[in-house]
């Protein structure tokens, strides 16, 4: 059976980088207190900042998973600390989404206010000489324009605003939530999400972004990028005739999108629809984008040596709504 990607067709391909904007020290972030209390404290010791700020965050989404073992997978001793990178690979490792918090301090509270910590990194020190530092901010207070963190040994650590955000600047404003699959971020950015249920499924936990991926649609009904990841999610799932379904679905948003009418096409041609198949390939040949011209011809390939029997599936022909039933 074909991987995910289809003949090559997959989400990771067409994310393109996602940039943060800033947000003014002035603008108001919210009129009333937050702390988020409840949140358990794990004091680091030394050069673990890291694994103790996501065994802060893993509590709230079900996790209860110690800083010492976090620490086993995401403490790099060369660098005496812990990459970005290896802190989102442990959070999908066990099956979380670790979605991007917009560069701004309103997008920090925002997520405050659902009850959600937020794991950012800071420089402590100087651009030229960085002190990098994890820490989670648990709660902001209006009265004195004041962030509430979880950070090294303090447990209730008030930081003004304007320090804070300097900090967190010199950092590049990285911050993320960690959310269970089927939770949405504050966030209204699609490409954002997408982007974390990819590299969750990138990590093959599949079950886990198909859930995610279902989640995102019920905001983004008509994105492509979640329709598409969510066709690939069930063939894996070996759903083949919801994938097609799934394709379908895209196609009506996007006729013309080309990985949708090749991984239909090839969905089509494994449950013997061989006539349809081809047409799609046809239909996508047509569109003359001779990046795609090796791909197509591999699918094309692949339908035309399969038996032709009677097709089951119903072909949408034209765009419309939505058929009933989708996700």
């Amino acid at each position: 059976m074909l991987r995910t990607s289809l003949r090559g067709f997959s989400v990771l391909a067409f994310l393109s980088a996602i940039g943060c904007a800033s947000v003014g020290s002035q603008q108001p972030l919210s009129a009333i207190a937050i702390e988020l209390d409840e949140t358990p404290f794990h004091p680091q010791t030394k050069y673990m900042c890291g694994p103790s700020a996501l065994a802060t965050v893993f509590h709230r989404s079900g996790l209860e998973i110690s800083s010492e073992k976090l620490a086993e997978q995401v403490y790099v001793p060369g660098r005496r600390g812990s990459l970005q990178i290896e802190m989102v690979a442990a959070t999908r490792r066990h099956d979380r989404l670790a979605v991007l918090v917009d560069g701004n301090l309103l997008a920090i509270v925002d997520e405050l206010k659902l009850d959600r910590p937020v794991l950012v990194l800071q420089n402590l020190g100087l651009k030229r000489f960085p002190v990098w530092h994890y820490a989670v901010v648990i709660g902001y207070d209006p009265d004195d324009d004041s962030f509430i963190l979880r950070s090294g040994t303090t447990k209730r650590l008030v930081i003004r605003r304007s320090r804070f955000a300097r900090t967190w600047a010199r950092a590049e404003r990285w911050a993320i939530v960690v959310l269970k699959p089927g939770e949405l971020p504050q966030s209204q950015d699609a490409a954002t999400y997408v982007n974390a249920v990819v590299g969750l499924e990138s990590t093959g936990r599949l079950h886990a972004a198909f859930k995610a991926y279902q989640a995102g649609l019920t905001r983004w009904p008509s994105n492509n990028l979640l329709l598409f990841g969510y066709g690939n999610a069930l063939y894996e799932l070996e759903e083949i005739e919801s994938a097609a379904k799934a394709y379908q679905d895209l196609l009506v948003v996007s006729p013309d999108y080309l990985p949708a009418l090749n991984n239909l096409a090839q969905v089509l041609g494994e449950l013997g629809c061989r006539r349809e198949a081809l047409a799609l390939v046809d239909r996508a040949s047509q569109l003359g984008d001779s990046s795609f011209r090796g791909i197509l011809a591999e699918t094309r390939r692949s339908i035309s040596s399969r038996p032709d029997t009677e097709c089951g599936v119903v072909i949408n022909q034209r765009p419309g709504p939505f058929p009933p039933g989708h996700p």
